[in-house]
């Protein structure tokens, strides 16, 4: 029988355990836990063989590594138990010439596999990891200072590795060859170039409490962004099939999505939808008239199967974002945003351009202005001077001139610049282990605590969790794994943590729950409805009771389904009417298969026998809101 473990354990735990400093991002604390409980890793040295020769490229960077990829070994590693390959360490050549790099590497959730794609010519099926593995992680030895996202493929394998005070290594394969290769994008002898706008007015200044680090703590597995990504067909046309696309943007997002955990913030693909037929987006990134890719877009998109929303494209450089506040706006314009990307630079893969151009979009929806603004620092300073404008605290729209120097020019950092800064136009470059910085970070991570529409994640992200970061007054850490807990962390007077695991939560040296906090903590499988849990406060009695169950979003469960599931209809969502409310069930081809009318906090059975077995969308409507999710019945 599963217990509840209240223990202490060895002194050498806890050194190492207390070693961080600092709470790291979920993913780096899976691996410090597989380490620490002796998990074995799958070892990879033989996926990328030294090349024999050296290709003639042009503007080709210096210092790169070439390589052959050995595909028996990718086959074997996808054909291997997923339990035994969900750790792997993967030895590669470094490019500086030195030792070679050890990656740890942790896969990605299983819900980052559950995606939907849809194409222009009416196909649709759901995603799997059948033909590829996605992973995040370190470079051992260089835990602290490294972030490194690895896709793998039958054939090839792409992936960054960011290494403080270095920069963002590209890892990946030369355009028409199975030549790979790694380098440093700050090599590229030509950089790609980037502009960035937002289409609405920004008049708001933020408020000193959101630049402090006040929001609740994150786990991978409490909040999941759902982000809904379209591809022009110049993607299809230049890839050559819908499985080569999904694999590129899927790998993409994978890196994307690694520099957001880093940050605590879990982002996953809900719905990617390929054109692969002509569509009608032949605007640009400019202002000029109505020949406005974003307008293109917005007019096109009346629901979105997701939170945020992103049109990518290989014909535009650079990328605009409709405004600041696009999670949960009742607009469904404002959640929306343009990334022009590339599939390689001079036949060179270019996947750290490509990353931050989306990922510096998503921020823009999630609130962050750009670090050169002059909104920062409680005294709307800016926090860097990268780029060529010092932009004022408010912008009245997009196609006005915008006036610089609104206040003092700071210089360009010397380690590189963070997510929503221009200093890749400077030579210190962008570093993601650095992510967003802590201001900007905050903004994005108070946008999403603070948002009543953003689902919870429907599985768990992770199989077990060390946690050492204080929980202060006002503050929910929600923390729920397969396997194992380890908790060192103190819960102060008006904290809350709600801890639940799959087979045990153990309490070491260190944790201290103070009277006048609260304590939920359970032996519990990984759902939205937690049965009995205990409630324990130090220094007061044990107590039993049940979690309140999540009802500011639309939940589904069981997903998937053999048939039957439960729709929880939201009872306090902002902007959202109580009355004239009604479900709306679809099947791929957009015939509504189920249509009613329900109320608020309702709990609705459904029943799909009789239909056939495949992907359903759920919408459900109120006003000019719409709430789109995803059930697969299998």
């Amino acid at each position: 029988m599963k217990n509840l473990k209240y223990q202490l354990i060895g002194l050498w735990v806890l050194i190492s355990f207390c070693s961080f400093g600092q709470e790291l991002a979920g993913f780096k604390q899976q691996i410090e836990v597989a380490k620490e409980t002796k998990t074995e890793f799958y070892q990879v040295s033989d996926l990328l063989l030294m090349s024999g020769s050296t290709p003639k490229i042009a503007n080709a960077p210096k210092n790169a590594q070439y390589f052959d990829y050995n595909s028996a070994t990718a086959k074997t590693l996808f054909a291997a138990d997923s339990k035994v390959t969900e750790y792997v360490s993967l030895k590669i050549s470094a490019p500086t010439g030195g030792n070679d790099w050890t990656l740890d590497l942790v896969e990605v959730p299983s819900s980052f596999y559950t995606y939907l794609v849809t194409t222009s010519s009416g196909k649709g099926y759901q995603g799997s990891k059948t033909k590829q593995r996605h992973y995040r992680g370190v470079v051992r030895g260089r835990e602290k200072e490294s972030l490194v996202s690895i896709s793998m493929y039958e054939k090839e394998l792409m992936g960054i590795v960011s290494i403080h005070k270095e920069g963002n290594y590209n890892l990946g394969k030369l355009e028409n060859s199975t030549t790979h290769l790694i380098y440093r994008d700050l090599d590229l002898e030509t950089k790609p170039k980037f502009s960035c706008a937002t289409s609405s007015k920004s008049g708001a200044k933020y408020k000193p409490k959101v630049l402090r680090n006040n929001t609740k703590n994150f786990m991978v597995n409490t909040e999941c962004l759902d982000i809904y990504l379209e591809t022009e067909e110049d993607i299809f046309q230049d890839l050559g099939s819908v499985a080569d696309v999904e694999s590129y943007i899927l790998g993409l997002f994978n890196q994307v999505a690694t520099i957001y955990a880093n940050e605590r913030i879990t982002m996953r693909v809900s719905e990617l939808r390929i054109w692969d037929s002509p569509e009608t987006y032949d605007g640009d990134l400019e202002c000029n008239g109505n020949n406005y890719v974003l307008t293109d877009f917005q007019d096109a998109t009346n629901a979105i199967n997701g939170d945020l929303g992103q049109l990518l494209t290989f014909r535009l450089g650079g990328g605009v974002a409709a405004g600041f506040n696009g999670l949960c706006n009742p607009d469904i314009n404002q959640r929306l945003s343009v990334a022009g990307i590339d599939n390689t630079f001079s036949n060179i893969p270019t996947y750290s351009w490509s990353v931050y151009v989306m990922t510096h979009e998503l921020g823009h929806l999630l609130g962050s202005r750009h670090t050169h603004a002059c909104v920062w620092n409680g005294n709307n300073t800016a926090i860097d001077g990268c780029g060529e404008c010092q932009e004022p605290a408010i912008i009245n729209d997009l196609c006005d001139n915008i006036t610089c120097d609104n206040c003092v020019r700071p210089a360009s950092p010397a380690d590189g610049g963070t997510i929503m800064s221009y200093c890749h136009q400077d030579d210190v470059g962008i570093n993601f282990q650095l992510g967003f910085g802590q201001q900007p970070g905050d903004v994005i991570r108070n946008s999403v605590a603070n948002a009543a529409c953003v689902d919870l994640c429907e599985v768990c992200s992770a199989n077990s969790l060390l946690i050492t970061q204080a929980v202060i007054a006002q503050q929910v850490s929600d923390e729920q794994v397969n396997d194992l807990i380890i908790a060192s962390n103190q819960v102060l007077p008006g904290g809350e943590i709600n801890y639940y695991a799959g087979n045990s939560v153990t309490l070491i040296n260190g944790f201290h729950a103070q009277q006048g906090s609260a304590a939920y903590i359970a032996i519990a499988p990984c759902n939205l409805n937690p049965v009995v849990v205990v409630q324990r406060k130090t220094q007061s009695n044990i107590k039993v009771g049940t979690r309140t169950n999540h009802t500011q979003t639309l939940h589904l469960y069981p997903n998937p389904t053999k048939g039957t599931f439960t729709i929880v209809i939201p009872t306090n969502l902002s902007g959202i009417s109580p009355e004239n409310q009604r479900i709306g069930i679809f099947n791929l081809s957009g015939t509504q298969v189920m249509n009613m009318e329900v109320n608020a906090g309702e709990q609705i059975k459904v029943n799909l026998s009789g239909n056939p077995k495949g992907i359903y969308l759920v919408k459900y409507f109120s006003g000019n809101q719409v709430i789109v999710k995803k059930v697969v019945y299998n």
